[in-house]
């Protein structure tokens, strides 16, 4: 039995993981073996020609393996073993003596995300993510926020056997952008990813709102602007929904438009600004009705 922790190399270390010399492993032939995730523990499992054997710490000629079901398993060789994430159940095939069950804890989640990255893209910002192992795995919801506290859904993904993900923000914030993936397994246990952030330039700012949040009917809208143009607000829920457009005249320089916001329910949302001429966003806000 070898083992390796890292096979994505051109040529990777491998590392004898038997145990000592005259051990029930080192004895033994391997027919089949697994690594379950408990949490942050590792289980290492192998069946050989003596049965089931199990250790949460790898140390080459002195790992120490643990017979598994010795009185019902006992010495039948273990052939195969399959795991199901939804109720933690693994299934082992053994010759000549049936198939048994073996259970683990409910935190097990196989599913291993290798990278998660968000680059500025021109005025956009581009996600990108890998994984591995989803198995009994649901779908990503990507999530952004503009303080890295509040997160709100950006899209839904589903998983695919392809395992490499790409995904764009077309409504960046002015400021920091920060962004997480929301892991779902198909029972409905979840899990984070580590959050990254894109800056865009916080001085480029030309509209902002207040007061925010916001227990009135009428908000104000500051939009500062280079020449006369028409705009178009947009409120949009968490869920992506649009649920107000307000279409309003500015002039060249500042101008303070008041916009009814009384038929929005309490919540957070995100107004989207661009210009009525164009479908081009000039900036996202964050605004939050109490």
């Amino acid at each position: 039995v070898w083992y390796t922790a890292d096979a994505t190399v051109a040529t990777p270390t491998w590392v004898n993981v038997e145990g000592a010399a005259g051990s029930a492993v080192e004895l033994a032939s391997a027919r089949t073996v697994a690594i379950v995730r408990a949490g942050s523990t590792m289980l290492y499992l192998v069946g050989t020609s003596t049965g089931l054997y199990g250790t949460m710490t790898l140390s080459g000629a002195t790992t120490v393996w643990e017979k598994i079901g010795a009185n019902e398993i006992a010495l039948s060789p273990s052939v195969s073993m399959r795991l199901r994430t939804s109720d933690n159940k693994m299934s082992l095939g053994t010759h000549g003596n049936g198939l048994f069950m073996l259970t683990f804890p409910s935190s097990i989640v196989p599913l291993d995300l290798l990278a998660f990255d968000a680059v500025k893209n021109n005025a956009n910002v581009h996600l990108k993510w890998i994984s591995i192992n989803e198995v009994s795995f649901s779908h990503y919801n990507v999530q952004k926020s503009d303080d890295g506290k509040y997160f709100s859904l950006l899209t839904k993904v589903k998983a695919t056997s392809a395992g490499t993900y790409e995904v764009d923000d077309e409504k960046p914030f002015a400021g920091q952008n920060y962004y997480r993936l929301e892991m779902v397994d198909v029972d409905g246990s979840k899990r984070y990813s580590k959050v990254v952030n894109v800056a865009f330039d916080a001085k480029n700012k030309a509209f902002s709102v207040y007061p925010n949040p916001a227990n009135t009917s009428t908000i104000t809208l500051d939009a500062t602007l280079d020449n006369d143009s028409y705009l178009t607000f947009e409120w949009f829920d968490i869920a992506g929904r649009s649920r107000l457009v307000s279409q309003q005249k500015a002039n060249q320089g500042a101008n303070q438009i008041q916009v009814d916001v009384s038929a929005l329910e309490k919540g957070m949302y995100f107004i989207t600004t661009h210009k009525a001429a164009s479908n081009e966003i000039l900036q996202t806000m964050r605004f939050i009705k109490q």
